[in-house]
């Protein structure tokens, strides 16, 4: 996309899905006066693709379209990165073979994404960044991590009582390792439990600890 007038560009966008060989309406589309954008269409996730590291994606899995610059796509512990040149909000579409198994995440903070359960895509927000580029990355957990650390839930402390800050580990060896830092003045004691995953396909365990 090439915007050569001294206006910003934003509508929507009517293309041809290279593979579908359907019409295909890019909603949203924004590009500032001056600049240009390179906007992924039908980007394949497979190792052939962006990501050298994504061998456990189908030729068939792919980046539908995005409204952002698509920079780098990474794979590592089952969480699916993509950095994009983001100078306004926008949005990427992903086809994939499977439904993801975690949150999405952008600038660290877990958000909601759509998952059409009939057509196997994800819809995934892409927020605007002012740092230097207009970089930003988010992901996605498409596989369990083979190690990781979560916090059950993240709630507001309350001075003068004793607050439960209950995490969740893959393994006892991650959850040897864990600490949790507090301010002067305060105090934090560890109890842990051996909790049974939901998963049916997977018969390991996880290291639940309680500050």
């Amino acid at each position: 996309m090439l915007n050569r007038g001294k206006a910003a560009f934003h509508n929507d966008l009517l293309v041809r899905d290279p593979v579908t060989r359907h019409p295909l309406m890019i909603p949203g589309m924004s590009v500032p006066a001056g600049e240009s954008l390179w906007l992924p269409l039908n980007v394949s996730l497979g190792s052939d693709g962006l990501c050298r590291e994504c061998s456990n994606f189908s030729s068939a899995e792919r980046v539908v379209y995005a409204t952002a610059e698509l920079l780098t796509v990474e794979f590592e512990n089952g969480i699916l990165a993509m950095e994009f040149a983001a100078p306004e909000p926008g949005e990427v579409i992903l086809q994939l073979a499977r439904e993801p198994v975690g949150p999405y995440l952008a600038a660290g903070k877990p958000t909601k994404f759509d998952w059409d359960e009939k057509t196997l895509r994800a819809r995934l927000s892409i927020p605007a960044s002012k740092a230097a580029g207009n970089r930003v990355r988010v992901g996605l957990a498409v596989e369990e991590p083979e190690t990781s650390a979560f916090f059950n839930d993240a709630r507001r402390l309350t001075i003068g009582q004793k607050n439960v800050v209950s995490t969740v580990y893959s393994s006892p060896e991650v959850a040897s390792r864990s600490r949790l830092r507090v301010p002067e003045g305060f105090t934090a004691v560890p109890t842990s439990q051996v909790a049974k995953r939901n998963r049916l396909h997977d018969r390991g365990s996880r290291r639940r600890l309680a500050w």
